[in-house]
């Protein structure tokens, strides 16, 4: 997690995080962990685990921190910030971009969050829910229930916390490949999470609400795969792999 402050989003209202109370109520069970639970848990370093100890002991549930669109620094949110938004984009993404937590469960970009490192798939029991994904399932499924189509643009492991969704909306799930010389289609993790925030900020601009139309995404040598129309919730981008010699 590192602040990387936009000019655009001065002026815009800041808000706190709809589950601010879980967020607190979790931090209470990590609060319970020693340095060698965290480690296992996490599977971390005994540098990281220490840090991350100290993170979890500063944890308050006062309103101050950055907003969590300015926050995330991982592969997927370096492909979202590869488009530059304006105010109108914020104002849009508020209402039509939900960020799945492992500590907030839905946050909204405008959120105000703290630093904190907790993954979805960590196995934390809080209260009676053995893991992340069963405690934030309904509460997240809520948050969700009016939609009528969702992009879902999520890794599995974050898939599992909001799937199935109560109101059975239209779910679309691209995928995105890396197509070799020889029609070979190759599956890249990291240019993968980084085409999924792409995806995402493209939506946001265009204000995208149909398969139709999000089939016309393009960025970065990506186009939408004809040959595999069957797959229609599905839809297949691919680009062509650049081979240095």
């Amino acid at each position: 997690m590192i602040y990387d402050p936009d000019k655009h989003t001065s002026g815009l209202n800041l808000t706190n995080p709809i589950y601010s109370n879980e967020a607190t109520e979790i931090n209470k069970s990590l609060k319970e962990l020693n340095i060698s639970d965290i480690q296992r848990i996490m599977k971390l370093s005994l540098n990281l685990a220490n840090k991350t100890k100290i993170d979890i002991n500063e944890f308050t549930d006062e309103f101050s921190g950055y907003p969590a669109i300015s926050y995330f620094s991982g592969d997927i949110y370096k492909g979202l910030r590869k488009i530059k938004w304006q105010k109108q984009d914020y104002i849009y993404a508020t209402e039509n971009l939900a960020i799945i937590s492992g500590l907030y469960g839905y946050l909204r970009p405008l959120d105000i969050i703290k630093k904190y490192r907790l993954e979805m798939g960590y196995k934390l029991k809080v209260k009676n829910k053995e893991n992340l994904t069963n405690y934030w399932h309904n509460r997240i499924s809520n948050q969700l229930e009016s939609a009528d189509v969702i992009f879902n643009l999520l890794s599995f492991e974050y898939s599992k916390a909001i799937l199935p969704l109560k109101n059975n909306p239209l779910i679309i799930h691209p995928y995105f490949f890396n197509k070799q010389s020889n029609g070979e289609m190759k599956f890249i993790t990291r240019e993968t999470k980084i085409a999924r925030g792409l995806m995402a900020s493209w939506l946001i601009k265009n204000q995208i609400k149909t398969i139709d139309e999000m089939q016309n995404f393009n960025l970065e040598g990506y186009h939408y795969e004809d040959d595999y129309l069957n797959q229609k919730t599905n839809p297949i981008f691919s680009k062509k792999s650049v081979i240095k010699r």
